[in-house]
């Protein structure tokens, strides 16, 4: 999945990830967060698996005149292969502010929103990873998808050394994989995409 979203970024130029609730739309409206990144990345990707039976349980609208709204949650869910109901938590944050500048768009140095990371109370949604009460009690697959924008190299690094440290994943027995790259837009910033999965103790066994 996350090679799928590596390649939108691409595909949808000049916007990229990090814009694309502005991707293919009137001039004023906006897409959900999520919604073009699990109709043109993810859920075809997972169809060329052999899932099947998909939904999105909403998506969180976002207003272009709301400034401050910079993150977001939202669910989807499937049925892989093997007949196993998986249900994914999408989440995604940027530390930066991109703005136009002449004819182009770059990276706005003179502002970040490290703040945010806060707000996503990531060891609390981890946490809910391997406590099925709380995240989805019928579901055989439990993921955590989290996209992030950074300007530094190594995007979100300190935030996911300081995470692991706190909540111990491998401890539960959850996976986790992360890939990060540079804009392909060229705006000076960088994306990472982490996964985490973990299953229910029936399918461990």
């Amino acid at each position: 999945m996350i090679t799928a979203l590596a390649e939108l970024d691409a595909r949808i130029a000049p916007l990229g990830l990090y814009s694309s609730i502005g991707y293919q739309v009137p001039e004023g409206k906006t897409h959900p967060y999520w919604k073009i990144e699990w109709e043109q990345a993810l859920r075809p990707a997972l169809q060329k698996f052999g899932c099947s039976q998909f939904s999105h349980l909403g998506f969180e609208r976002v207003y272009p005149w709301d400034k401050s709204v910079r993150t977001s949650f939202n669910y989807v869910s499937f049925y892989t292969p093997d007949s196993k109901r998986c249900i994914v938590k999408l989440m995604r944050s940027a530390k930066i502010k991109v703005r136009r500048f002449g004819s182009g768009y770059k990276l706005d140095r003179l502002v970040g929103h490290e703040e945010r990371w806060a707000k996503l109370k990531m060891e609390k949604r981890l946490n809910e990873l391997w406590k099925p009460d709380r995240f989805e009690p019928n579901a055989d697959i439990r993921m955590l998808l989290f996209l992030g924008f950074d300007k530094a190299q190594r995007p979100y690094h300190r935030e996911l050394f300081t995470l692991k440290k706190a909540v111990n994943w491998e401890a539960h027995g959850a996976d986790f994989i992360s890939e990060s790259w540079a804009d392909k837009n060229r705006r000076d910033f960088n994306i990472v995409a982490v996964c985490w999965t973990t299953l229910t103790r029936e399918n461990h066994e």
